[in-house]
């Protein structure tokens, strides 16, 4: 639309007609940019939200809402249709990220809900989700988390970079909590900080969850490597200083049966030396029972096996245990159809008691432990199963400690 009123001449009388036109014009225009404010999104400085990414999950699942205007995330309410209003877990004024909550699909399978956001004092906006039914089966297994070299000469005011190796046995893909926890520094002491990267050199966060996917074929496990980037306070006065590593599964949390999580704690001590994994060496001393054979890798039992004494096992000798307490536990890889059929028990009759799964020894002074019995029983048709065999110092368990997968197979 042109401005029809006429600029004054130099000279001109300025009468009341002209001001009252150029009010008219003021107020007209004022109109047409309200009007093209409303129709851009984001206009006015109210919310508006430009798209989902991803556009469709499961519930559980966390999500981007990416637009304008959001302030604060802590200003701003999200409400799926039919579910429960919920408050982003963090994002900045252009991004807020959420978990999908609870929404009931019914028997369709999925169903496209309206996903609203309303903030303090700049309105609200909505866009299209697609919630899926929850998968038919959940992550189950079992999780491994093992330090790296500890850097030597830690100092207080260091930046340090701690490496720790994931192990997934797992039965489908699955994303993963990766939480690093730090000491109490103490009353009015700096908090030590921490963050997880992807990188050696701590340059590059991983943002949210981990995707780890299931073992290939043949594979026991999936291995991530991750780091965990600590920075000291200056004024540091903790005795005991340590860096802990959680990992944890998103669709089937800690609590549930059969959850894949586990953590490990990084103990050092400011000044040491670099400390190393030392792995605890295990042999075979002896098969037991009847008609069992193989390896410190592999064995084979007849199925089904025994369950009057002698109950079939496998003694196990661990090598070079320095004074202290260790833990002892039995878990096997893959925990689908009890088990595949099989039962361990360190001793004891695992077929009619209860399998002692865990236990704690003693050495008062340095040298070997053992025979130690793992007694097997599994039951007609028996499919392969890996059990693991975990021998953990109480004193350190960062230096301290041993893995054995001992393939179970019938014969």
């Amino acid at each position: 639309m042109a401005v029809t009123i006429q600029p004054p001449q130099p000279g001109d009388l300025i009468t009341s007609q002209f001001v009252k036109d150029l009010i008219d014009e003021l107020v007209d225009l004022d109109q047409r940019l309200a009007l093209l404010e409303g129709l851009t999104p984001g206009g006015a400085g109210k919310v508006a939200i430009s798209r989902i990414v991803p556009d469709q999950g499961i519930i559980g699942d966390t999500i981007q809402i990416q637009g304008v205007n959001f302030g604060l995330p802590a200003e701003n309410i999200v409400v799926f249709e039919g579910a429960q209003p919920i408050v982003p877990t963090s994002g900045n004024d252009r991004q807020l990220n959420v978990s999908v909550p609870a929404v009931n699909v019914g028997t369709a399978g999925s169903k496209t809900v309206a996903v609203t956001v309303t903030s303090s004092g700049r309105g609200s906006d909505s866009a299209s989700f697609t919630v899926n039914a929850a998968q038919a089966t959940i992550p189950a297994g079992t999780i491994t988390v093992t330090p790296g070299q500890i850097p030597a000469n830690i100092q207080p005011g260091q930046t340090v970079i701690f490496p720790f190796t994931i192990g997934a046995s797992v039965n489908m893909d699955e994303t993963f909590n990766l939480v690093p926890s730090l000491p109490d520094p103490g009353a009015n002491k700096t908090a030590w900080t921490a963050i997880v990267t992807s990188d050696s050199a701590g340059q590059i966060p991983i943002q949210g969850p981990l995707f780890i996917p299931k073992p290939p074929q043949g594979q026991l496990q999936s291995v991530a490597q991750v780091f965990v980037k600590l920075t000291i306070p200056v004024d540091a006065a903790v005795t005991a200083p340590f860096v802990k590593l959680a990992v944890s599964s998103v669709h089937n949390p800690p609590g549930n049966a059969g959850s894949p999580s586990n953590s490990f704690q990084a103990n050092f001590t400011f000044g040491g030396q670099a400390q190393g994994p030392q792995t605890i060496s295990f042999s075979i001393s002896l098969f037991t029972g009847v008609n069992v054979k193989g390896d410190v890798s592999s064995a084979s039992f007849p199925l089904p096996t025994p369950v009057v004494p002698p109950i079939n096992g496998i003694n196990y000798l661990f090598h070079k245990l320095q004074a202290g307490k260790y833990d002892f536990s039995l878990e096997w890889a893959d925990t689908a159809n009890n088990n595949h059929g099989w039962v361990a028990s360190f001793g004891g009759n695992p077929a009619t008691g209860t399998p002692v799964l865990t236990k704690t020894i003693t050495m008062n002074a340095p040298g070997d432990w053992g025979p130690e019995k793992v007694a097997i029983v599994g039951v007609t048709g028996a499919t392969p199963n890996t059990l693991k065999i975990t021998v953990e110092s109480q004193t350190n368990p960062t230096t301290d400690f041993g893995i054995l997968n001992q393939g179970i197979k019938g014969a």
